[in-house]
C-alpha cells in the first residue's frame, strides 16, 4: 500500500460513511501471507480441501492416513519398473549415461495435458 499510494492504513466504513475501524499494512500482509500458505498447501496436496488445521499442527497419523495409499502404489510401480529393467542391468551399468535419459524417455509417452498437471 505504501509504495504506490503512500498509505499506512485504510479506513473501513459502513455504507453510511460511519468509521468502523482501519486496516493497517501489517494486517493486510498477514492475510496475504496466510492465504498464500493455504493456496500452496492445497496446490501441493499437503492438506485436503477441508483441512481446518495447518500442516505442522496435524498429527503424524493423519499424514500417514493421507499418504499411505500413494506410497503403496508407488512402491508397487517401482517393483514393476525394476522387474522390467532387470534384464538390461548390464547395459545400464556399462553405459551409465542411458540411466540419466530414462526419465526423459518415460515422459515422452505422456500427453501435453498430463505434463502440465505436474
Amino acid at each position: 500500500m505504501k509504495p504506490r499510494y503512500g498509505l499506512v492504513a485504510l479506513p473501513v466504513v459502513y455504507e453510511q460513511n460511519i468509521l468502523l475501524g482501519n486496516i493497517t499494512r501489517n494486517d493486510a500482509l498477514n492475510v496475504i501471507k496466510e492465504e498464500h500458505t493455504n493456496d500452496m498447501e492445497r496446490f501441493m496436496a499437503i492438506m485436503g480441501k477441508h483441512a481446518n488445521t495447518t500442516y505442522l499442527k496435524t498429527s503424524i497419523w493423519t499424514h500417514f492416513r493421507i499418504s499411505v495409499g500413494w506410497l503403496v502404489i508407488l512402491a508397487f510401480s517401482g517393483l514393476i519398473s525394476d522387474s522390467i529393467l532387470e534384464p538390461y542391468e548390464g547395459t545400464l551399468t556399462s553405459l551409465m549415461i542411458l540411466a540419466f535419459y530414462m526419465p526423459h524417455a518415460y515422459t515422452q509417452g505422456e500427453t501435453p495435458e498430463a505434463r502440465q498437471q505436474r
